[in-house]
């Protein structure tokens, strides 16, 4: 009988046994359920935040073609007005004035403005480079502007 009370006691031992593997296991089963769904709640916050995020980065997007192709409008009716000279000297050493009243002149005897009319449409005038750059104000209204025109060559 005795061999009978050492597997009883050997099977009351793997029982003991049994059930605090048992309680071990249901304990880190639970933490690792709770530290999942800690972590499924943080990824659902993380998409969620990039979902802001790319939505933001569109929206960022879209205005900086829209500022852009502001920019290249804006840019695009400030160089309308100008005009580049060339075949006129220059001296380095000019003033902005004395480059705008050049100008005029020129207005004034090839154009055959009147000074009153280069005074009017002339904005500003400087040399960069060698050349003339004129900014000229609704030039084309002046009823003396007959625009650049390519002169034929005689016997053409």
């Amino acid at each position: 009988m005795k061999t009978l009370e050492k597997v009883e006691q050997k099977i009351d031992d793997f029982d003991r046994d049994l059930k605090k593997l048992w309680v071990f296991v249901k304990d880190n089963m639970a933490a690792s359920n709770e530290k999942t769904s800690k972590l499924e709640s943080q990824v659902e916050n993380v998409e969620l935040s990039v979902g802001f995020a790319h939505d933001k980065l569109l929206s960022l997007e879209k205005e900086n073609k829209q500022l852009r192709d502001s920019v290249v409008d804006i840019q695009a009716r400030s160089m309308r007005d100008n005009l580049v000279w060339g075949g006129i000297h220059d001296d380095r050493n000019e003033t902005q004035q004395q480059t705008e009243d050049k100008i005029r002149g020129f207005m004034c005897e090839v154009w055959r403005w009147t000074k009153r009319e280069s005074t009017k449409y002339v904005l500003n005038a400087s040399t960069e480079q060698g050349r003339f750059l004129t900014q000229i104000q609704n030039v084309k209204s002046s009823p003396n502007f007959h625009g650049f025109r390519k002169r034929r060559r005689s016997g053409s």
